[in-house]
């Protein structure tokens, strides 16, 4: 299980802006990550596992962590870092680094309502994709992965919130 958390997307490096800097206007959507999340989910072709989801808001940046502990089907813990911007022309631009070496970057425009849709623009293993995630309340949200331009999901998580 080479790739266990797409998420909505996805950081090349964990980057730290530079002291005093501000986030653009349109990370405040973010806010709502901020926190630690229990997770379940991966591959719709594996059976589901555990995981540790932490969002924090830092420097203007959303930087998000997951970690897989080792249990049935994970035989070595996976963590997985990201890193999320507002580029103030209408993008939100995100960028994931695994600790197996995988990474990807991912692009939604703004939203309104409850759902992010996140479009693959690079990825280390070349197959491009896009995912959906879906805020159902306060408390929770869904990620669907899919294709590159499948509509059959190839990767689901559910997540619930355990501290602000």
């Amino acid at each position: 299980m080479k790739k266990i958390f797409l998420w909505s997307a996805l950081a090349v490096a964990a980057a730290i802006a530079p002291g005093g800097a501000q986030a653009a206007p349109g990370m405040d959507a973010f806010d709502y990550y901020v926190g630690t999340w229990a997770c379940v989910g991966g591959p719709t072709s594996f059976p589901p596992v555990k995981a540790t989801f932490v969002g924090v808001m830092d420097a203007g940046l959303m930087r998000q962590t997951v970690s897989v502990p080792v249990q049935k089907g994970i035989k070595v813990p996976i963590s997985q870092t990201m890193v999320v911007s507002y580029d103030g022309k209408g993008h939100y631009n995100q960028a994931t680094i695994e600790n197996d070496g995988s990474w990807e970057v991912s692009q939604a425009p703004p939203w309104t309502g409850n759902t992010e849709i996140w479009t693959d623009l690079a990825t280390a293993d070349g197959k491009l994709g896009h995912g959906q995630t879906v805020r159902t309340d306060q408390n929770h949200f869904t990620f669907t992965g899919f294709g590159a331009s499948g509509s059959t999901p190839v990767f689901t998580v559910t997540c619930q919130r355990q501290s602000s």
